[in-house]
C-alpha cells in the first residue's frame, strides 16, 4: 500500500487530494491546523493519520513531520498544499 503525506489536507486543494488518494487505497498522513478537521477525516478512514501543526511554528514542523511519518511507517510521496509568508505593504 502506498503512503502520502499531504501537509495542509484539512481544507481546498489539500481536501480534495486527501479523498482522491484514500479512494485509490493509499495510506494518507494529513498535517492540518484545524484540530477538528482532522479528528472528522479521521474518523472516515482507518487509513488516515494525522497530526495538528500551524506551519508557521517551524520549531514544531520537523518534530511533528517525523513522527507522523514514523507513525505510518515512511512515505512514497509528500504533497505541500500550504505556506505562509509576511505581506509586503511596499510591493508595486
Amino acid at each position: 500500500m502506498k503512503k502520502i503525506l499531504i501537509i495542509g489536507g484539512t481544507s481546498g486543494i489539500g481536501r480534495g487530494l486527501v479523498d482522491i488518494y484514500l479512494e485509490n487505497g493509499y495510506k494518507v498522513g494529513i498535517v492540518g491546523r484545524r484540530t477538528e478537521l482532522l479528528k472528522q477525516i479521521q474518523s472516515t478512514n482507518q487509513n488516515v493519520f494525522t497530526e495538528t501543526l500551524d506551519v508557521s511554528n517551524t520549531s514544531k514542523s520537523n518534530d511533528i513531520y517525523n513522527s507522523l511519518i514514523s507513525k505510518m511507517n515512511g512515505i512514497d510521496i509528500l504533497i505541500n498544499c500550504s505556506g505562509w509568508g509576511d505581506i509586503n505593504k511596499e510591493f508595486d
